[in-house]
């Protein structure tokens, strides 16, 4: 009776305690989300725009130069109509267009060494951002998230008796064509900012595009609104001085 009685003790010590690990997990999660929707709101979003440039040269070096051409101004107009879309369906933050090519200096030097582009995909150095604080975002393919929520605790048996041994639970897909939001180290966002929004891609056309950034624009709206409410409560409030909202 008294072992039975002290497992239930141990069991009851364990459960609390990964109880306490993953909702500070999940709390961090959501307070570094909260930050980061605050701060595009106040800053603004690059939006990166693909060449294919590889895949165009590779064409011309293999002797298909109508091939190549054909994927160029196919690359060309549709990079046209991202900017176009944008125009009419964003409104959350302030939207600067660059080049894939120069992916490299925005990581490695910041955004103040990026010639952005105009609504002709041209190069335009009178166009600088009015902020410092800035995200990614891109059409691009989602990768593997590596972070996992901790999920708490389980007793393992081996030769030398039992252990607590943690368990971890991971909610992300990959491989899906999306359009997603990235830091400005160009790694994609982590739940629950709403860092994505899939994509259909047939025949080398992206269906519903107005659709997709309309659904951005709507999605960031919202967890700003859920953010600015959150951090008022007495859960998220120590880690906000600043409680004004961000209209």
């Amino acid at each position: 009776m008294k072992h039975a009685v002290f497992l239930l003790l141990v069991f009851g010590l364990f459960s609390c305690k990964s109880n306490e690990l993953k909702h500070g997990y999940i709390r961090k999660r959501k307070v570094d989300s909260f930050g980061q929707i605050r701060d595009l709101k106040s800053g603004c979003l690059l939006v990166m725009l693909h060449t294919h440039q590889n895949k165009i040269d590779a064409l011309l070096k293999i002797g298909k130069p109508a091939k190549s051409a054909r994927v160029q101004k196919f690359q060309t107009e549709k990079n046209k109509a991202i900017i176009r879309t944008f125009h009419k369906q964003f409104n959350f933050c302030l939207v600067y267009f660059f080049m894939n090519s120069q992916a490299n200096e925005l990581v490695g030097k910041g955004i103040d060494s990026v010639t952005f582009v105009n609504d002709s995909l041209q190069p335009d150095p009178a166009i600088r951002p009015t902020s410092q604080k800035y995200f990614v975002a891109e059409f691009t393919t989602m990768q593997m998230d590596t972070g996992m929520y901790f999920g708490g605790y389980r007793l393992s048996t081996q030769d030398s008796g039992a252990w607590r041994k943690p368990y971890y639970y991971s909610t992300s897909t990959y491989g899906y064509q999306a359009f997603i939001f990235e830091s400005p180290q160009l790694i994609q966002l982590k739940r629950p900012f709403k860092y994505f929004v899939t994509i259909t891609e047939i025949d080398r056309k992206i269906f519903l595009l107005n659709s997709v950034v309309r659904k951005s624009n709507r999605r960031l709206h919202r967890f700003l609104s859920r953010a600015n409410k959150k951090i008022t409560t007495p859960r998220f409030s120590p880690y906000f001085l600043d409680h004004s909202n961000i209209k």
